[in-house]
């Protein structure tokens, strides 16, 4: 697919989606990418010079997220498939209602009435897959915050605990996870992952220990 036909001035945007999918990039890398997705949509896949000159240059985080195709052209596979959707879903519509319009226009049998074949939303046809993605994206993010956080204990309590959390809970352990890894990089003296989970640790401050005098030192809580 090398452009959208007709220019769709829009597309699903499933915004858990998004904000789990960008849970490792900062604010500038966001709008980044949300500006690539933008003009992949309008004008189809986007060679470096195009992103260059929207966008300057970009990081490896987010050139991950596309991929390249024979010509050097980058695109988002999921937006492609959204897309190719709604152009099927409209399609399917156009055709329901050329197929409703011409059996109204038909003598009505046996003295029944025509019947009007109702539209539904593509939203409703895509719940369950929906669902299911946001899913696999956080358990996605679940195995990086595990690999991350290095002390691996009750993988399956932690991983439940994990899922259930918000996007910007997680946003709140990524800031945090690494400064409390910083100041406690002996692993075995860390929180256990489900004790961290349970308890918010994300919202204390950092503590460190100076190991020469026995005193401890606090730090700045980290907002």
């Amino acid at each position: 697919m090398s452009k959208t036909k007709g220019k769709d001035p829009a597309f699903l945007f499933y915004t858990n989606d998004f904000l789990s999918g960008v849970a490792d990039l900062d604010f500038f890398e966001r709008g980044q990418y949300i500006t690539l997705l933008c003009l992949q949509h309008q004008k189809g896949r986007l060679s470096k010079k195009l992103i260059k000159l929207n966008v300057g240059e970009i990081s490896d985080e987010i050139l991950c997220r596309f991929s390249q195709d024979k010509d050097g052209n980058f695109y988002n596979k999921r937006l492609e498939n959204e897309i190719l959707k709604r152009q099927k879903h409209s399609e399917h519509q156009r055709q329901r209602a050329l197929k409703g319009w011409k059996k109204r226009k038909a003598p009505a049998k046996n003295g029944q009435s025509p019947g009007i074949t109702p539209v539904m939303p593509l939203e409703n046809e895509n719940e369950n897959e929906n669902i299911n993605k946001i899913r696999k994206d956080k358990e996605k993010i679940f195995i990086k915050f595990w690999d991350l956080y290095g002390k691996k204990v009750n993988q399956k309590k932690s991983r439940e605990k994990f899922l259930k959390l918000s996007d910007e809970q997680i946003k709140k352990i990524f800031e945090h996870v690494p400064k409390y890894i910083k100041a406690q990089p002996d692993k075995k003296y860390r929180k256990d992952p489900t004790t961290y989970l349970n308890n918010e640790a994300w919202e204390d401050e950092i503590i460190t220990s100076d190991a020469k005098n026995g005193n401890f030192a606090k730090k700045s809580p980290i907002i």
